[in-house]
């Protein structure tokens, strides 16, 4: 483990990216009480940094987004919590995977944009129930379990024409989203994807395969 600026561990470790497990540094800040925090490291001992795991996780006072270096794919955790957050930084085009990545940030009115590179989208604004409007990358094919749930404040979202499905919970209390188009290209919808969406003005499609609450 390495400390340096006397503000971020380094520590090296493992992650999950695109279903494979890679090892590579966790870079993670000590003191949680900032409102800001300079950028962090690109490469240590000659290995880019290039995951971004829970590195601000419940920096509640985190007010300025510090920004996202070139050369990270993945941003898992990254902003966990942190509630003061009102606007996100700008992220990376190499970004391929975001998972939890705003979790529960409830101040956060606007999402960033996000690359068309990532593929992977999970968990990534779950309860930011200040969020009003999100675009989706074109090439994002699932809108994975729980991505918006408790998104309050959400009223509306452009889904991108090649995606296949919408997975359970999804949209769970969205209660201000009050309309949707839904592409053909969906084949599946989960379980309450859509449940008590209590402003949606027209039902969305619902798949033969889903007999739950939407």
């Amino acid at each position: 483990t390495y400390t340096y600026d006397q503000c971020y561990t380094c520590t090296w470790d493992g992650t999950i990216a695109n279903g494979v497990w890679e090892n590579g540094w966790v870079v993670a800040v000590i003191d949680k009480t900032a409102t800001s925090y300079a950028p962090i490291i690109t490469s240590i001992n000659h290995t880019n940094v290039t995951h971004m795991y829970e590195t601000y996780r419940d920096c509640t006072a985190l007010i300025t987004p510090p920004e996202i270096p070139n050369g990270i794919v993945s941003l898992e955790g990254t902003f966990q919590n942190c509630t003061a957050l009102t606007t996100a930084p700008e992220i990376p085009d190499g970004v391929v995977r975001m998972a939890a990545t705003f979790f529960g940030c409830a101040s956060l009115t606007e999402a960033p944009t996000i690359p068309e590179g990532v593929t992977f989208l999970i968990l990534a604004f779950y309860n930011c129930s200040s969020l009003q409007t999100i675009t989706l990358p074109s090439l994002i094919t699932e809108i994975s379990p729980y991505t918006f749930s408790g998104c309050t404040a959400l009223t509306s979202i452009s889904m991108p024409s090649q995606l296949t499905s919408i997975g359970y919970d999804a949209f769970y209390n969205c209660t201000a989203l009050t309309s949707l188009i839904i592409p053909n290209s969906v084949l599946t919808i989960g379980s309450s994807a859509f449940y008590n969406c209590s402003s949606l003005e027209i039902a969305p499609r619902i798949t033969s395969d889903d007999n739950n609450r939407t």
